[in-house]
């Protein structure tokens, strides 16, 4: 695709001047001032229009450095959270990388280094790639997606105009002072604010043990999603059926079932089954990666950059049974950045002068990221077809029943992966 923008690209340049050059010698056989200037007019408008076409052809590069940016991030956090966690996981990388991006930008130094380096982008691109990130990350009237992200910074520092321009206009972020030295009051507060940017769906984001009197700022970011599946799950489907935990442990938990076409992929390389479910509104899928082996969930998650690379899918009719399922999760960000390489932003070393030139220099206390997704067959109106679903005489081709540990993401029609995680054992 890149290849293909290129070429274009010459192409358009070298018509421009073979165009240009044209017009110059049929102005030497002096032709009339009233054809000349029509000439002239049809040249200027095409040629606005070549740049026109240029300006367009761009965008898809500027798209494409984020998604490539997107899969080295997600591959890169699970690695480290998956490090320490060994339930149900629930990560939300591209909302991690909207504020870090954002943050980047009032960072100088080894500080701004460090963040591109390890965001997988660099200084040409990043504030172009968000700003095209946010125009087409919008929900529509079939699903809901509520973002909220913002920077809340000690009263004793005085924010750059600069800065807070990139935050609202560039990134859709918020930029503000509060006094962390009323604890109590400014969890209240953030709290408050989350509620009312996710709907209410995430609450008590902070808790007072998480901030001090010397909290200087506290980078905030939930996003929640909710959508139907344009493939629905009847209801009288779900059954009750053995989830297989590990090769000591098992539980009963509520299984969906459906037969019918989804995008499916198997790997041999991977040794997994991908299955790809699309909700309403033709923006957001789902995949779930099944290990072909019941305990195989180990070998996948050493692979996970693999995992999220594009499948050539085929569209076909697969038997389904996967877990209704709800996780919630709470990760601080700190720790994983620390391990992967960004020190400098967690300590006297941050040069975040781009943000605030206040003194004490600024540095980043917490990064708070609260995550919620739910997993159901909600909006299904179809029965009395599990019969036949489950047909000892018409067994479809391919059967993807997910009754063991499984990875899944949800990732936007940019490309731009919004949560990944892990699904290891029922929570009911």
């Amino acid at each position: 695709m890149n290849i293909l923008i290129t070429l274009i690209k010459k192409l358009l340049s070298s018509l421009i001047c073979q165009f240009e050059e044209y017009f110059k010698r049929f102005r030497k056989k002096n032709f009339a001032d009233r054809k000349e200037g029509t000439m002239k007019t049809y040249i200027q408008l095409f040629v606005l229009f070549l740049l026109s076409m240029q300006a367009f052809a761009s965008e898809p590069d500027v798209l494409q450095s984020f998604v490539e940016a997107n899969k080295k991030f997600t591959a890169d956090v699970y690695r480290e959270i998956n490090k320490h966690n060994h339930g149900n996981v629930l990560i939300c990388p591209l909302s991690a990388e909207i504020i870090l991006g954002l943050v980047r930008f009032g960072a100088k130094g080894n500080t701004a280094k460090e963040l591109a380096l390890h965001l997988h982008n660099n200084d040409n691109d990043t504030k172009k790639m968000f700003v095209e990130l946010n125009k087409n990350l919008n929900a529509n009237d079939k699903y809901i997606l509520s973002n909220a992200n913002n920077v809340f910074l000690d009263n004793k520092y005085v924010i750059r105009d600069e800065f807070k321009s990139i935050a609202y206009d560039d990134f859709n972020a918020g930029v503000q002072n509060v006094d962390f030295s009323k604890i109590q009051e400014t969890v209240e507060y953030i709290n408050l604010w989350v509620e009312n940017k996710t709907q209410q769906k995430i609450k008590k984001l902070l808790s007072s043990e998480q901030l001090s009197s010397n909290t200087a700022a506290v980078l905030v970011n939930s996003l929640y999603f909710h959508g139907n599946w344009v493939n629905q799950f009847d209801k009288h489907g779900t059954f009750k059926n053995t989830f297989y935990i590990n090769e000591q442990l098992s539980a009963e938990t509520d299984m969906m079932s459906t037969k019918t076409d989804f995008n499916y992929y198997e790997s041999n390389e991977l040794n997994a089954q991908f299955l790809e479910m699309p909700f309403e509104g033709d923006d957001v899928t789902m995949t779930i990666v099944l290990p072909k082996t019941r305990f195989g969930l180990n070998n996948l998650e050493n692979q996970i950059f693999e995992v999220l690379l594009p499948l050539n899918y085929k569209n076909v009719e697969v038997e389904v049974v996967i877990p209704k399922f709800k996780i919630e999760s709470n990760i601080n960000f700190k720790p994983v950045l620390q391990s992967m390489g960004v020190k400098d932003a967690f300590t006297n070393k941050a040069d975040f002068s781009g943000i605030s030139t206040s003194t004490p220099p600024l540095l980043i206390d917490q990064i708070i990221q609260k995550t919620f997704l739910e997993i159901n067959e909600k909006g299904a109106t179809a029965a009395a077809s599990t019969a036949i679903m489950f047909s000892a005489l018409s067994l479809p081709q391919h059967r993807f029943h997910a009754n063991h540990p499984f990875l899944y993401y949800i990732k936007h029609k940019t490309g731009g992966i919004m949560f990944i995680g892990k699904f290891v054992a029922p929570t009911n």
